[in-house]
């Protein structure tokens, strides 16, 4: 068992696989950029991380490969070794038998038993002895029978990373070329706006040239202009005092016609305002005088109904001294409403 769980025996094997690895360059696919195309260092780092995803997935294929062989391999060890107690626990049940039939038997001899026993024990020792190198050899079929499978599996995955490699070996020779290609491109682009910019600084030196000269003639025609605008301002400040006495009277005479005409608008507003009041205040007390006409007129009802249901039943009359308590409330306050032509409405509660 010890020979498939200690991986010395494909140490070979391994060591021509990894290097044969190390000697070919590996490279993910590149997605190059304008702004920031890949340089050798990471194309470097690139390849290593992949040989190194490589050797960890050969790792990792290899001990399942080698606990796939070992299980089986266990198992028919452990059936072996049952087997065999087996056959030792018969074996003694035998010589323990025979001893006793031997032990009840009157008509042999001890020497004869002696023998028999003997004869029985090389018997079984024999048989023993012979199962034990057969299985030894079965053992030994085994592990050459997995080890050659272990071997033809390692160099199937030998071959897939050979492919593996040749494949990332064009992907990087393409990918290279394509690079390449980019930086070229990128280096023509970047000569012809180099050339642009060219162009279009000494457009902007001769625009300069031409603001410079036009500048300098605004300066000129702008200072004769402030001087014609400063003799004219002298020629008008010598005719602004003349006109200033005559520029107030008429402002003084503008301003009094026009206080007068808000004076006369507020006047008329206000007017309009208290006309407007003393309607509505009319209208307020009227419809109170009403509403105050009405409830007396269901308070004298709803009294009339008390009192003769009161005198039916022959009980108090709490009613009319509340009544009577009431009324001259009510009148004085329907006397004031109307009396009171400037204030506000009578409310109409009691």
């Amino acid at each position: 068992m010890s020979l498939f769980r200690n991986p010395s025996y494909v140490a070979p094997e391994l060591d021509a696989f990894f290097g044969t690895c190390t000697t070919l360059p590996l490279r993910q696919n590149i997605h190059p950029r304008l702004s920031s195309p890949p340089t050798v260092k990471s194309l470097q780092k690139q390849n290593a991380a992949h040989l190194s995803r490589i050797e960890e997935e050969y790792y990792e294929r290899l001990t399942k490969l080698r606990q796939h062989h070992a299980q089986p391999l266990e198992k028919q060890a452990a059936e072996a070794a049952t087997a065999m107690e087996r056959l030792r626990d018969e074996h003694t049940r035998e010589l323990r038998m025979a001893e006793i039939s031997q032990e009840g038997s009157l008509s042999e001899s001890e020497t004869s038993r002696d023998l028999a026993l003997k004869s029985l024990q090389e018997e079984h020792a024999l048989a023993a002895k012979n199962k034990e190198q057969q299985f030894a050899k079965d053992m030994q079929r085994l592990k050459d029978e997995h080890t050659q499978a272990l071997i033809a599996k390692i160099d199937q995955h030998r071959e897939s990373v050979q492919r593996l490699k040749a494949v990332n070996a064009s992907n990087f020779a393409r990918k290279e070329q394509e690079f390449n290609d980019q930086i070229e491109r990128l280096q023509a682009e970047h000569r012809r706006a180099l050339y642009k910019e060219k162009v279009h600084q000494s457009a902007l030196e001769k625009l300069a040239e031409e603001h410079s000269g036009a500048m300098a003639k605004l300066k000129e025609e702008s200072t004769q202009e402030i001087a014609r605008l400063n003799a004219a301002l002298e020629e008008s400040k010598a005719g602004r005092s003349a006109d200033a006495s005559l520029r107030k009277e008429m402002e003084e005479t503008i301003h009094t016609e026009q206080h007068a005409a808000v004076l006369t608008e507020i006047e008329r507003a206000h007017a309009e305002e208290l006309e407007r009041l003393s309607d509505s205040h009319k209208s307020a007390l009227s419809s109170s005088e009403s509403g105050l006409e009405d409830l007396r007129t269901f308070l004298v009802r709803k009294h009339t109904e008390e009192v003769a249901r009161l005198k039916a039943d022959s009980a108090p009359r709490p009613s009319t001294d509340l009544l009577l308590c009431l009324l001259p409330n009510i009148e004085v306050r329907r006397e004031s409403g109307s009396a009171s032509t400037g204030g506000s409405a009578p409310s109409g509660t009691i």
